[in-house]
């Protein structure tokens, strides 16, 4: 198994939230957010990521809790096209 930083699965799009999605989590303690990954494919991934500010040892870091949800965005494509028809 390789070891990829969990900065290599970001999109380009989300690499420049990035930062901004940290900050809000670390002022708000926490944060939801919807963004998009890399899958090791090379295919993009929605996602749904839960962010935490935590402490540890005198330290504030960010937790963060990422969640594939391609069937929910899939399923809400399919109940658009639905209400158009």
């Amino acid at each position: 198994m390789r070891n990829i930083m969990f900065q290599q699965l970001l999109t380009p799009e989300a690499a420049l939230k990035f930062a901004a999605d940290t900050k809000y989590a670390l002022e708000q303690g926490k944060a939801v957010f919807e963004s998009e990954h890399l899958r090791t494919d090379g295919g993009i991934m929605p996602v749904e990521t839960h962010a935490h500010a935590i402490e540890l040892d005198g330290e504030t870091f960010v937790l963060r809790v990422v969640m594939d949800i391609s069937g929910r965005k899939e399923n809400e494509r399919a109940q658009r096209q639905l209400l158009k028809e």
